[in-house]
């Protein structure tokens, strides 16, 4: 199991506002088969209004490395730049910016090495 896990930072209308949220690894990364992630949109407790993915950070088939700004996501007047949970090839964006995304939905598809599945403890 890895013990550095990516931070999301909160960012809120007023710049000195600031929210720190780790989560746990086990919801937002969801392995297909033995090369490719599932990156869903993890629980972040700012659900009481509708959540846009605003601004996609990697465009596809590019490599991206854990811990880097892949996808912003909006929920009102918050803004929360998602992390990559591993390190990869972004093979998919399966969602557009501006599109309405809900909790636990697939948003892109990251292809992995081996040697990356195995300290995921999958």
């Amino acid at each position: 199991m890895r013990e550095n896990r990516p931070v999301f930072a909160l960012h809120f209308s007023h710049p000195s506002s600031f929210l720190y949220y780790q989560p746990p690894t086990a919801h937002y990364v969801v392995p297909l088969n033995m090369s490719r992630f599932d990156f869903t949109l993890p629980e972040l407790g700012i659900a009481d209004q509708p959540i846009v993915a605003s601004l996609w950070h990697v465009r596809r088939g590019s490599r991206v490395i854990e811990g880097d700004s892949l996808l912003e996501i909006r929920c009102g007047s918050v803004a929360v730049d998602l992390p990559a949970p591993v390190s990869g090839t972004l093979l998919q964006r399966l969602v557009r910016e501006e599109d309405p995304v809900a909790i636990g939905q697939r948003l892109a598809v990251i292809e992995v090495d081996a040697s990356e599945l195995n300290g995921l403890g999958h």
